[in-house]
């Protein structure tokens, strides 16, 4: 049974859906769960460039806001769920696995997939998939079915 589940969100649909999962499944087994965003720096990588500090920072503050609005979802889910904030830069996909490497109590992460194909996947690859391949946890990945949205959507009825 997981003691925290570490969930990255981007504000993204896929990665709303990934927390609406884990915030019904930690308020149902009394567990607090972790919200990650992660400034996105791998395309410094292809780039060369690096922001400037101050855009930096403004993508930084960008982050504190989308968590917020993961606190926002906790409440209009109605769920009582302890949530820790953390904002980083870096490669998520790497970000996402140092946290469950550090943080001794996460043993599940659960995220969203974007469904990337083609070349945006084979210049970007898929975090999901790297993040399953690297974790030292349990990962569930939440696809955007309408079937999985259904089960949210029922689960939070009750």
């Amino acid at each position: 049974m997981p003691r925290k589940i570490l969930v990255p969100f981007d504000g993204s649909e896929p990665a709303e859906l990934a927390l609406k999962w884990a915030l019904l499944d930690a308020h149902d087994h009394g567990f607090p769960i972790k919200v990650m965003y992660v400034v996105d720096r791998s395309l410094d990588l292809l780039t060369g460039f690096a922001p400037r500090e101050t855009v930096l920072k403004e993508l930084k503050e960008r982050g504190e806001k989308i968590l917020e609005e993961a606190e926002q979802i906790a409440g209009e889910l109605g769920v009582d769920v302890k949530i820790e904030k953390k904002v980083c830069v870096g490669i998520p996909w790497r970000e996402i696995v140092r946290e469950a490497e550090d943080d001794e109590e996460i043993n599940l992460i659960v995220m969203g997939s974007h469904g990337r194909t083609g070349p945006e996947h084979a210049i970007l690859g898929s975090v999901a998939e790297n993040v399953i391949r690297h974790s030292p946890v349990n990962v569930l990945v939440v696809k955007r079915e309408k079937r999985v949205e259904d089960s949210v959507e029922e689960s939070s009825r009750r």
